[in-house]
């Protein structure tokens, strides 16, 4: 039997925790999404001989209709437009990035963010933060289009992707699709995160889930447009050699072969540097 864990540890859960512990028991192998999954469920009393670390695809676009128009085009906007994409909640760190924007525009008074998604747990959240906005006298800085089908063209004309995610993400998809657009990522110290990201080299790890580390991160790659634009070809790089179908589709074969995955098959960003 494999088992795909594809998720973080079920430890909240009382019901579903010994379940989960019991598969992966039962398991001749495992394979976690990200190095961070894997230590999780080793932590958690799995033997970690046999679990092994295989990255998922970069999403594709849903057949359904688009839900909210995106810009058929690939022309960067005018310098400089980040976005995020993902659930609109606070978990997901939307709270100090929208701080950190306050901050950004003193130097960057053409500033643009696409916060692109919607949110599963209604519009709440999404009142709370249109208010925020206000507050913070963002209006102008801050777009916010909704749920899209494929949110391609939107990081294709963007600078800058951020994922400021609070809670301990077990992966972090929407960073592999920015990589297969040549676009660089500001994460936090959240997960799997870090392991999307080669500090510095096609991206930035910040110190610490605050919105003055996550300004700083994103103000150290527009500092230099020149800089920016080798970073986001390192990221297209990297997409190919640690994220591409090719590599995903060889490590499956070889866990259905019964083969152990190569050991540049479980190379990770490698932490922040200097």
């Amino acid at each position: 039997m494999i088992y795909r864990s594809g998720d973080a540890v079920p430890t909240d859960s009382w019901f579903n925790f010994p379940i989960w512990k019991n598969a992966l028991r039962h398991a001749e192998r495992v394979v976690a999404i990200s190095e961070f999954v894997r230590r999780s469920t080793v932590a958690a009393g799995i033997d970690g001989n046999k679990i092994g670390v295989i990255y998922n695809l970069a999403p594709t676009s849903s057949p359904e209709p688009t839900m909210a128009a995106a810009p058929d085009t690939s022309v960067k906007a005018p310098f400089p437009r980040l976005i995020y994409v993902g659930n609109v909640s606070e978990h997901k760190g939307l709270i100090p990035l929208m701080q950190a924007i306050a901050l950004l525009r003193v130097s960057w008074p053409a500033l643009q963010i696409d916060i692109v998604g919607g949110s599963r747990w209604g519009e709440e959240f999404r009142g709370q933060l249109m208010q925020l906005i206000g507050t913070l006298g963002i209006e102008r800085h801050v777009s916010l289009p909704g749920f899209v089908t494929d949110p391609a063209p939107l990081y294709r004309r963007a600078h800058v992707h951020v994922a400021p995610s609070i809670w301990e993400e077990p992966l972090g998809n929407v960073v592999v699709e920015a990589k297969r657009e040549g676009l660089p990522s500001v994460v936090f110290p959240s997960g799997g995160l870090p392991e999307m990201v080669r500090h510095r080299v096609d991206g930035v790890i910040c110190e610490e889930k605050t919105p003055e580390s996550l300004a700083a991160g994103i103000a150290w790659l527009l500092a230099d447009e020149d800089r920016l634009r080798r970073m986001g070809e390192a990221a297209a790089q990297d997409f190919s050699a640690r994220f591409g179908p090719e590599r995903f589709a060889r490590q499956w074969a070889a866990v259905f072969r019964g083969n152990p995955l190569d050991a540049g098959d479980l190379s990770t960003g490698g932490g922040r540097s200097a």
